[in-house]
């Protein structure tokens, strides 16, 4: 039983986000959805979408590769341009992300447990200053799709048909919709400042029971603090190079340390492989270095620690970037961490946690120019 309380709790530490809310006369409403996720959709599409994540890109993957391996340099003129991020007070853009987390469990004698849960985000972004290089933005939340499998059990909730009795794991899901927070993109495009933050996570928190609070708020920062804020900033905007120009086949290297609830450094590799007028391709690998760390693990009546240990791990994928906005087009990445897991009576396990993401940004609107019912 404490083996399991603890694959939840750490579970929920890998895949919890975060939550802000807004006056309800703040200009900053939830956007008009795209067409494409109208309400009229079958509510079950996030997490379909996410089952096609891991084929699809794999398919599109190769397919570019062998495109870009036939072309004949020597008969194109090289391009070459900077790759920034080049938005203005006042717009506003919708972003999709589909994520699906797999968490496997090995003991010893070769039981195996495990988790896997499916989310979709629909997002509004809008940019609120830009100053001396850096940009603010204010991310609002519209939409979430969440399912979740463990031992034979599923979660569903979709924020468009929510229940009538909300599950505690899409509590804070159901509780972030209509709700956001906002945070300043630096000039080496990562987040150097969040604004209202913990406020955003306590009314998160506001429907999750007491004692239950401090794990789920542990997962909520894990997902989206200063390590990990809005994940497709890292996926995408986060891997663009900061101001200097590029040409197809140069590199450029990000590290970057998360620390809860496990600590970790990635250090990813970033090659452009395609450049045009309009778009970019960017190639991502990397390692995780490995690291170490003691989880309190509570329960009703009791307390002990377990020392994980992250062994390794890696990580693959493809950005296309708009050049114009330095927003992503199509972004998808795959991260493996490889972990051991020691429990405070020496009992050890196995955990090998598999990360597919998927981000989309589609085109951007002023606030004044969309259109109205």
């Amino acid at each position: 039983m404490r083996i399991q309380t603890f694959l939840t709790g750490l579970a929920l530490c890998f895949l919890l986000n975060g939550c802000n809310k807004q006056d309800g006369g703040d200009q900053t409403a939830a956007m008009d959805a795209p067409d494409w996720l109208s309400e009229e959709e079958d509510s079950s599409s996030s997490a379909s979408d996410s089952q096609d994540l891991s084929d699809s890109e794999d398919r599109e993957t190769r397919t570019r590769a062998a495109s870009l391996a036939q072309r004949d340099s020597r008969k194109v003129r090289e391009p070459r341009g900077e790759l920034k991020l080049s938005l203005q007070p006042g717009v506003q853009f919708p972003l999709k992300k589909n994520i699906r987390t797999t968490l496997v469990q090995t003991s010893s004698d070769g039981t195996e447990q495990r988790i896997q849960t499916d989310l979709g985000l629909l997002m509004a972004i809008q940019v609120e200053d830009v100053k001396e290089g850096r940009t603010l933005m204010r991310v609002r939340y519209n939409r979430v799709d969440f399912e979740q499998s463990m031992d034979g059990q599923k979660i569903v909730y979709h924020s468009l048909t929510p229940p009538a009795r909300i599950p505690l794991a899409a509590q804070a899901y159901h509780d972030m919709v209509n709700d956001g927070f906002a945070f300043w993109i630096g000039k080496d495009n990562q987040i150097s400042e969040t604004v209202d933050f913990h406020e955003f996570l306590q009314r998160c928190l506001v429907h999750v029971p007491a004692d239950q609070q401090k794990q789920v708020l542990l997962g909520m920062e894990a997902g989206t603090d200063e390590n990990g804020i809005s994940d497709f900033v890292d996926n995408t905007i986060g891997l663009l190079p900061a101001g200097r120009e590029v040409t197809p086949g140069q590199e450029w290297v990000r590290n970057r340390n998360i620390g809860r609830p496990v600590p970790m450094v990635l250090q990813n590799k970033y090659t452009l492989h395609e450049l045009t007028n309009t778009e970019a391709v960017v190639r991502i690998t990397g390692e995780i270095i490995p690291s170490q760390t003691i989880n309190r693990i509570q329960q009703a009546s009791d307390k002990s620690d377990a020392n994980v240990t992250v062994l390794g791990g890696s990580t693959s994928g493809i950005c296309t970037i708009f050049r114009e906005t330095g927003l992503p087009k199509d972004s998808y990445t795959e991260r493996v961490v490889h972990m051991t897991v020691t429990m405070g009576d020496n009992l050890t396990f196995d955990q090998k946690k598999t990360v597919l993401t998927r981000v989309e940004a589609f085109p951007p609107v002023r606030l004044g120019d969309q259109p109205t019912e």
